[in-house]
Formats: C-alpha cells, structure tokens, sequence
C-alpha cells in the first residue's frame, strides 16, 4: 500500500472514529449536533475513499494501455501492415495490400483491432482516454481503401462489433475536429454502413 493510499484510509478511518466519539459525549441538542457530524464525516471518509479507488482504477488503465500498446507489435502481422500503412498515408501506395501474400498479416492487424473494440464495448477501455494513443492504428486500417475492398466490406457480417465502435470513434473525433488519417476514404463512405452500425 503507497503513502497515498495509506493516508487516505487513516484519515477517513480518524474522522469516522472522531464522529463516534463526538457523538458519546454529546445529549440533548448535542445529539443533534453529533449525528450532523457524524453523516458528515462518514461522507467526507466515502468520498475520500471513492477518490482512492477512482485514481487506482486510472492507474490501473493506463499500464493496461501500456501493455496492449505492446501487444500490437507482438500480434504477427501488425508491424508490417502498419508499415505499409504509413507509406499510403505518405502518398506512397507502390505496395498493394491486395496481394494475397499480406492476407495473413491484414488477419493479424485486424484481430488486434477486434479485440481493442471489445474491450471498448465491454467499456475496459473509454475512446476519450485511448484516443491518442491508438486513432491512428484504428484508423489507418479502417480507412484504407485496399483492405476495405479485400476484407471489411467484403466480409463484412464478421466485423459487425467493429462497424459501431468506428460509428462511435469516428464521431468523437469529428465531433472534436481531430484529424483522421485517410478520411477521404472513410468506413462510412463504404457500401452497406448503414447498416451494418444498426446490426444488434
């Protein structure tokens, strides 16, 4: 347990005890006044608490962005892919991601970009708090018009939890007129979005 939280509990735990006490020595309009202190050190020790396990549970996020940041260059595929990637969004597209020999790295990238919108969906991860550090990932494959033709679109019936979540990203960054990478291109450009975000 670090100092923080270690003062955060002997103090929520004094002023509870403090209210206890107030309240054994106090009768008549003094009970009154102890069961007012007492409410009001048992919310001030609550919210301490609350602030605790809300900086913990920040903390906690945070490593887990780390490691899933570390997870992608460790997917096979996704480091080639993305180096591709960053080539097309530098106008250069001499590589042609509908060669059949990046088909099994184009599944890598993807599988990674599954889960991340699981762990969006099942609300591990926030979009405002992953923003930064993975738009450019999400969208620089979802945007491109090579593996939307070779993958997304076509089989699109296997990407349906991917549709709503780049319905919601695409949105926020919109919304806060942040750049995203191929846009002229953009998911929701393509043939059948409509409805595939509405799939249940």
């Amino acid at each position: 347990m670090n100092r923080t939280k270690s003062a955060m509990l002997i103090l929520s735990t004094t002023l509870i005890v403090l209210g206890v006490v107030v309240s054994s020595f106090l009768s008549g309009y003094g009970s009154i006044i102890s069961s007012v202190v007492t409410t009001i050190t048992a919310i001030i020790g609550a919210v301490a608490l609350y602030i605790q396990f809300k900086k913990d549970k920040d903390v906690n996020q945070a490593s887990f962005m780390m490691q899933f940041h570390e997870y992608f260059y460790s997917t096979e595929g996704c480091k080639t892919i993305l180096d591709v990637l960053d080539e097309h969004a530098n106008g250069d597209f001499s590589i042609d991601l509908t060669d059949k020999k990046y088909y099994k790295d184009i599944m890598g990238y993807l599988g990674w970009i599954r889960t991340l919108c699981s762990l969006i969906d099942n609300r591990v991860l926030e979009i405002n708090k992953i923003d930064e550090i993975f738009s450019y990932r999400f969208f620089a494959i979802l945007n491109n018009k090579q593996i939307q033709d070779v993958e997304i679109v076509k089989n699109r019936q296997y990407y349906s939890l991917i549709y709503q979540i780049y319905q919601k990203w695409v949105s926020y960054r919109r919304k806060h007129g942040k750049y995203i990478v191929f846009d002229e291109t953009s998911l929701d450009k393509t043939e059948h979005y409509a409805e595939m975000v509405n799939v249940k």
